[in-house]
């Protein structure tokens, strides 16, 4: 990025694609942040075997509350998206540049990204369940297995 907006041909964009730039990197880490506390949420949250959990886990009041706030967490990656898709498409019509998030497009990253996030929280649950019946321990339908097996991963 330093070499092309120092060059005689874009030197004259160099502030307004910096100011542009800046506004995206804002938006994309207001947008992780947002998406590692929801990945975080989701890992109890649309786990299955909640509902055999006993006493106020296994609550449709819970429930409802699991519902609030994950409404809230969509709610505020919306809102980063309305913008941040306004952002990145000025930086790629405007100045001809695509943003990257880890060698990938950031559009085409946001458009996945939830989707990614519960298929990866499944397999990590597959993955419990399976060192569980290789190490021939009992498995019941509680959360405590899938519970205890996320708590020794952190």
């Amino acid at each position: 990025m330093a070499i092309k907006y120092s060059s005689q041909k874009h030197w004259r964009q160099v502030y307004m694609a910096l100011d542009t730039w800046e506004n995206a990197v804002r938006l994309i880490q207001e947008r992780e942040c947002v998406l590692f506390k929801l990945e975080n949420f989701e890992r109890f949250a649309s786990n299955p075997n909640r509902f055999f959990e006993k006493g106020y886990k296994g609550t449709s009041t819970l429930r409802l509350k699991e519902s609030r706030r994950r409404d809230r967490f969509y709610s505020d990656l919306t809102k980063i998206e309305n913008q941040l898709s306004k952002i990145l498409m000025k930086i790629k019509v405007s100045f001809k540049d695509v943003v990257t998030f880890k060698g990938r497009p950031y559009i085409e990253k946001m458009q996945r990204d939830k989707v990614e996030m519960l298929f990866w929280l499944q397999q990590e649950r597959r993955k419990c369940i399976l060192q569980k019946i290789a190490a021939d321990e009992p498995i019941t339908p509680k959360g405590s297995i899938l519970h205890s097996c996320f708590l020794s991963d952190i």
